[in-house]
């Protein structure tokens, strides 16, 4: 993650000093070449900072994560093992229904 920010942080900084010498280019080639490579930079970062956001965003849905189950009437969903589970009503430990049980 550190090198992606540092990446990130090195294009920026592309970005400028291609815009720098755009602004202070005499020549209407070199205007046009630093144009282009100021907007490519400023691409390239945008996509880097997407990719971070990205990263980010799936590194807290997986430590937020936990196991993953739906009750739909009878039908049971399930990405765990089939195991007992504590029912704070009956005081007991249920083993989910049986049959129509599916694991992802």
């Amino acid at each position: 993650m550190r090198d992606m920010q540092a990446s990130l942080e090195k294009l920026r900084t592309d970005v400028a000093e291609a815009a720098l010498i755009r602004d202070l280019a005499t020549d209407r080639r070199k205007r046009e070449l630093f144009t282009k490579l100021a907007d490519h930079f400023a691409t390239l970062a945008a996509e880097v900072e997407r990719a971070i956001s990205t990263h980010e965003t799936e590194q807290r849905a997986a430590s937020t994560d936990g196991p993953f189950i739906l009750n739909v009437g009878s039908w049971h969903f399930s990405n765990t093992p089939r195991s007992p589970t504590f029912c704070p009503l009956t005081g007991r430990a249920d083993i989910p229904p049986q049959g129509r049980d599916f694991r992802f």
